[in-house]
């Protein structure tokens, strides 16, 4: 008799609190193709938890474990670890129950194409290796319209992988997933993870567009098809202003640091050192003191001819100095 070879689960795997927003988008694009899904819940307040529940999740505890599975876990926000420590709760979970599976993780502000692809990929894959993929990802940036190019292409550390023992994440911010055992890893562009964090302002557009067509007599069924796809694809027409031309109060609550503004593109420049050579032709000083020296791009010179050090009150400034081991922080007027 011809051996039947068994096809791997998939266990998709979220942490999330208050994701009202996002949360039913990321679901739809995975479910057709997720065996189980364990939902990591940190205390929701708004909709997430009724959300989960129409989706059909449940806290049951009894065997077996429920297709849509749903834990509470108090997040813990004020501890350094806060994110690996919620990650490993899912982890400790799928490696109890679903040891030798698979399972891709995801946030609840992603969305997934081409999921078919995830399960042709992983059973084709030995099961005898300890496998960490990391899928393409796409960051949507300010609208519908743009993406991060930083990079050429991004792809997302460790977000797929074969489940056993081994397996932790560190009690960290970002943690990313560790294999205490010998472990291949590799980038995957079959499928992609498209990250909707960075345009969430779209969703208030959705929102303006559903009351204005609702509502609206003063602008044409025309006008406001224009107005909706131009934002969403980011080719409304802007102008560009500078940061600092800002209201103090938005410069305040945006934590924008003016000093940041005003020296964050003044690097050491030719001009610098041609600068102090030619001063130090005229002056020949044995010590110098530069007040107000801003990041130090003629200190950095200085510092090769004579005793030189820099005075500069800017916070920002000091603490990127070039040469900040030269250079005192303060103000002489105070």
């Amino acid at each position: 008799m011809e051996k039947v070879e068994k096809k791997k689960k998939l266990i998709v795997c979220y942490i999330g609190q208050d994701v009202e927003k996002t949360l039913s988008l990321s679901l739809d694009s995975i479910k057709s193709i997720a065996d189980y899904i364990i939902f990591v819940d940190g205390g929701s307040k708004d909709k997430t938890l009724d959300i989960l529940k129409k989706f059909g999740f449940n806290d049951y505890t009894e065997e077996p474990v429920p297709k849509y599975k749903l834990i509470h876990r108090e997040y813990e926000h004020s501890h350094k670890g806060a994110n690996g420590r919620a990650r490993n709760c899912y982890l400790d979970f799928i490696k109890k129950h679903f040891k030798e599976e698979w399972c891709l993780v995801l946030d609840p502000d992603e969305i997934v194409t081409n999921p078919e692809k995830i399960k042709e990929m992983i059973n084709t894959l030995d099961d005898k290796k300890q496998w960490i993929i990391s899928p393409k990802m796409e960051h949507l940036i300010y609208c519908l319209g743009f993406v991060d190019a930083t990079q050429p292409e991004h792809f997302v550390p460790g977000r797929l992988f074969n489940i056993n023992e081994e397996l932790f994440y560190p009690e960290i911010e970002h943690p990313v997933l560790q294999s205490k055992v010998s472990n291949v890893r590799f980038n995957a562009n079959i499928f992609t993870i498209w990250h909707l964090a960075y345009c969430k302002e779209m969703f208030e557009l959705r929102k303006k567009i559903l009351t204005h067509r609702k509502k609206s007599t003063i602008h044409s069924p025309q006008f406001l098809d224009w107005w909706y796809h131009s934002h969403l694809a980011g080719e409304y027409p802007v102008r560009k202003i500078e940061l600092s031309s800002l209201p103090k109060i938005i410069k305040k609550y945006f934590m924008i640091d003016e000093d940041y503004l005003y020296f964050k593109n003044r690097g050491i420049e030719a001009k610098h050192g041609i600068m102090v050579k030619q001063w130090y032709k005229h002056f020949k000083p044995s010590t110098v003191l530069d007040l107000g020296c801003g990041r130090g791009p003629y200190l950095f010179f200085w510092d090769m001819v004579c005793d030189a050090w820099g005075l500069e009150k800017s916070d920002w400034a000091f603490n990127n100095s070039f040469i900040k081991d030269r250079t005192l922080h303060g103000d002489i007027l105070n």
